[in-house]
Order: C-alpha cells, then sequence, then structure tokens
C-alpha cells in the first residue's frame, strides 16, 4: 500500500480560551505524530492569559488567529473555514493526542474511499490521573467496537449522549458540509459538540477505532466555571443550562431529517426527557430556559411534553416536587449530563508507575 501520509492532507483546528499552560502540550503531541505537512490552526477565542505569547516558540508552524470571545462552536467553525486540508481532525487546546494516531487514522481513510470519518476511543483523566473507564466503556459499554469497522452504535446510545470524544475525530472536509450550517451551532455555549456529532451521525460514514489514540484531560480549574467536574454534584441550574443546550441540539438533529424510525422515535425521546429536566430544575431566572423548551416542544407536535414541561415551569415548589418525582427529572440519563456519581480509578498508569487518586477520595 502506498504510504497514506502522501496521499491527503491534514488540518489540525484547536479552539483555545485562557489555556495557556495546557495548550503547549496539546501542540507538542500533534508535532509528535511524525505526518509531515499538517496544517494547524489555533483559534484564540478572547484569551487575556497571555497565550499568544505562550506559543511564541512554534513560530510559523502553526496558523493563530485571535476573535473576541464567541465560543467554542464560533471558533471550531473559524477554523473549518481556514482549514486547507482533505481532513480536518479537532483537538481541544486541554487534551492529548497519543503517537501514531493521525497515522492511524490516514491508513482508515486513504484504504476506505466512502468512509467520511473516522473516531477512535480515548483515555480519561481528572486532575491528573488516569480513571479506570475508557471514553468508549463510559458511553458505550458493550456497544463499543471490538475491532475497527462501520460505528454500528445503537440510537439508544448516541442521542442521549457524544459517544466519542472531539480529539478523538477526523473527518473529511467535504463531508462536513453535509453536517449542517453552520456545523457547530453557535448558539449554544457548550454541548455544541453534540450537536455535531449527531449530524455526523446522520449523514456520514464513520469508522470506528477500538484503539485508544487521545487522551482527555479535565482539570478543577477557573475554566471550569458552571461545568462541574465529572464524579461532583450538579446544581439545578447546571443541570437546566445542560439539558437547554442539549434540547436545542436534539431539535436541530431531528428538524435536519433522513433518521430511520427507530432512530426518530429515540431521538424525540431523548429531546422530550431533556424538555423535562430543563422545565423540572428551572428557578427564578433559569425558569425562563425551561418555559422555551417546553414551548419548543409545540414545534415537534408534541402538545402532551409542552404541557408537561409548562407545569414543571409554573407549579409552585411543593407541587413541582411532586410531579419531578413522578417523571424522573433529577439525572439526565448519560455520563456527560447527569451527576456522574462515583468514578473509579486506574490502579495504574500504563508503563508510569502506580497512580493514587486524589486526597479524599
Amino acid at each position: 500500500m502506498s504510504d497514506p501520509t502522501n496521499s491527503l492532507s491534514v488540518s489540525v483546528v484547536i479552539p483555545t480560551c485562557n489555556r495557556r499552560r495546557r495548550l503547549p502540550e496539546a501542540l507538542d503531541s500533534v508535532f509528535a505524530q511524525d505526518v509531515p505537512g499538517l496544517q494547524v490552526i489555533v483559534v484564540d477565542d478572547g484569551s487575556t492569559d497571555g497565550t499568544r505569547e505562550a506559543l511564541a516558540r512554534f513560530g510559523d508552524r502553526i496558523d493563530y488567529v485571535y476573535q473576541a470571545n464567541r465560543g467554542p462552536a464560533a471558533a471550531r467553525n473559524r477554523g473549518i473555514a481556514l482549514a486547507r486540508g482533505d481532513l480536518i481532525s479537532f483537538l481541544d487546546s486541554d487534551d492529548l493526542w497519543l503517537p501514531g494516531k493521525t497515522l492511524r487514522e490516514l491508513e482508515v481513510l486513504t484504504r476506505n474511499h466512502s468512509t467520511d470519518a473516522v473516531v477512535s476511543n480515548s483515555e480519561r483523566w481528572q486532575d491528573g490521573h488516569r480513571l479506570a473507564d475508557t471514553w468508549f466503556d463510559s458511553t458505550l459499554g458493550a456497544a463499543q467496537p471490538a475491532q475497527a469497522g462501520p460505528l454500528a452504535a445503537p440510537p439508544q446510545t448516541w442521542a442521549w449522549r457524544k459517544v466519542y470524544a472531539t480529539c478523538a475525530l477526523t473527518i473529511r472536509r467535504a463531508a462536513i458540509v453535509r453536517i449542517g450550517a453552520p456545523p457547530f451551532d453557535e448558539r449554544l455555549p457548550f454541548y455544541e459538540d453534540f450537536g455535531f456529532a449527531l449530524g455526523m451521525i446522520r449523514s456520514c460514514e464513520i469508522h470506528a477505532l477500538p484503539d485508544i489514540l487521545s487522551r482527555v484531560r479535565r482539570f478543577s480549574d477557573d475554566f471550569r466555571v458552571g461545568r462541574p467536574l465529572p464524579g461532583t454534584p450538579y446544581s439545578a441550574a447546571v443541570k437546566v443550562a445542560m439539558a437547554y443546550c442539549c434540547h436545542r441540539a436534539l431539535s436541530r438533529a431531528i428538524r435536519g431529517g433522513g433518521w430511520s424510525a427507530s432512530a426518530a422515535e429515540e431521538l424525540d425521546r431523548a429531546r422530550a426527557h431533556a424538555a423535562a429536566v430543563c422545565a423540572g430544575n428551572g428557578r427564578g431566572r433559569s425558569r425562563i430556559r425551561g418555559l422555551k423548551a417546553a414551548l419548543g416542544e409545540l414545534g415537534h407536535g408534541d402538545w402532551r411534553g409542552a404541557m408537561r414541561g409548562l407545569g414543571l415551569s409554573l407549579a409552585p415548589g411543593s407541587m413541582r416536587s411532586w410531579m419531578s418525582g413522578r417523571i424522573d427529572i433529577s439525572t439526565w440519563p448519560g455520563p456527560l449530563y447527569s451527576d456522574a456519581g462515583q468514578i473509579t480509578w486506574s490502579p495504574q498508569l500504563s508503563g508510569r508507575g502506580p497512580v493514587q487518586p486524589p486526597s479524599g477520595e
């Protein structure tokens, strides 16, 4: 087989905001891929911490662009617009690629011309400690791929959660136009990648690799204000914000059409549940989002869901508690959108000795 590095060009899109301490590590992991000719695009979404100066050592190896803060969706869309490669890979500025990731993806996409995108498994890290479960363990469970091949996850998984990490995705640039315009929904302050994933599943042929090719890292720093770490309690306000963004992402996906009957049914179920979570957890000003989500159900012809959401949003506290218990609006059924509960720390870090859980665990 011909050298895959000579057949397809790759652009890497890295959005960042106030991540000067983490971003150089992410870039080092990109340049360690040993694939020539990578276009590396860093979209600085309004950093105020000296990010530009921290990137000086990379010189002209990166295409750096600064914009006023507009959120990760706008930053990724800006990067996509600047991309020149046949393929586009994504990397968040606090995550890392493992050696060989890009080459493995190039091999798949060079060999399978009908494949639009490749996703792979990821390690999960929290505050410098590796978790026992990989990304596929936590999202796909028994449905995760045992060998390389088409993504075969059922709607009961991907309609409720993003089944792969964004840093574990490479997609043909020509396929992105089928996802929608803009590709990432800039109305969403977060979980814009969930909406993008739904668009991919609807419109793209996706190849899944069981290989662990990236490392998703989470840190309890100021960057995660309003977004608790997995394993920690989520306030009602955070649940409302999460459910509201999920409801909008699911609504956009449903409006795009082209789903099988079983997929459409599961998407409807997830959307209705997101509306109920949003409405049932609303307090004070956050009730407005619950009302919007409830009224949004009317647009999908779900009068029952709309009335339920309006009732939850407008009911007094005692009545709301009774209604919430009857329809289970306290949690979102997926590790990305619920109280994650207890997390399990890996007993060892491959090749680097034992890992101890943070104090207090």
